[in-house]
């Protein structure tokens, strides 16, 4: 979201916790994953955690046949900039 929510807004977000189902996060909708086949067919489906492989085998085996694409932003450097600076300090 912090990278490129603004310029792609999601639609929703899943959750395979039924406790999350109908609250928000980030702004968004959390949804079951079964919402997902409801999307049109040509519409992507992006999976951002590093549990990628395993949540593109959960959506496959659902029926799910949308593309799929993966974003991780565990290595960008915003994510670390506060580290970094901390870091620097002690050198």
């Amino acid at each position: 979201m912090k990278c490129y929510g603004e310029e792609f807004p999601p639609l929703f977000t899943c959750d395979n916790n039924r406790a999350r189902w109908g609250e928000q996060f980030e702004g968004l909708e959390i949804r079951p994953p079964e919402s997902l086949k409801e999307l049109p067919s040509d519409c992507a489906i992006f999976i951002c955690n590093i549990y990628y492989k395993e949540v593109e085998r959960q959506l496959r085996e659902m029926g799910i046949s949308n593309p799929i694409e993966y974003f991780n932003d565990e290595y960008m450097p915003s994510y670390y900039f506060d580290r970094l600076e901390y870091w620097e300090g002690e050198t």
